[in-house]
């Protein structure tokens, strides 16, 4: 039988290897988010000069603080951080930092759904590419 609680399981040598090994087939070294082609953005924008449509951009500050990932994210506590007992700690994070190769995505997801529910329809062959018919 494992370790009853939390404190305990995470001190198991058991967990800190399954922590420490990588598993196989998984790519720890990308990013993986969709991102805008020039192509695609030099003709939009010639397309809406020429018959005037009105087109926005959009810079959210702090995005990918906004992302919430699908998956259980753990980290270790930063090196610098003093805690009073002397203790380590590991954090399972519920929302997006910056520098977490998830955090691009997860804020992809949630704003391409949110655009999705406001009646944007996504482009077949441009990812990046929201469009909405105002009448």
């Amino acid at each position: 039988m494992g370790p009853s609680t939390f404190e305990k399981f995470v001190m198991h040598d058991e967990w800190n290897n399954a922590m420490k090994k990588k598993l196989v087939g998984v790519d720890y070294g990308d990013t993986f988010v969709p991102v805008a082609r020039h192509e695609t953005i030099r003709l939009l924008l010639a397309l809406g000069a020429q018959v005037k449509w009105n087109l926005f951009h959009l810079d959210v500050k702090l995005a990918f603080l906004n992302g919430e990932p699908k998956e259980e994210l753990f980290v270790e506590q930063p090196e610098d951080f003093k805690v009073y007992d002397g203790g380590d700690r590991v954090y399972q994070l519920h929302k997006a930092l910056y520098g977490l190769k998830q955090a691009p995505r997860a804020w992809y997801i949630k704003i391409d759904s949110h655009l999705v529910q406001c009646g944007f329809i996504r482009s077949e062959n441009e990812a990046t590419l929201l469009l909405k018919k105002l009448d």
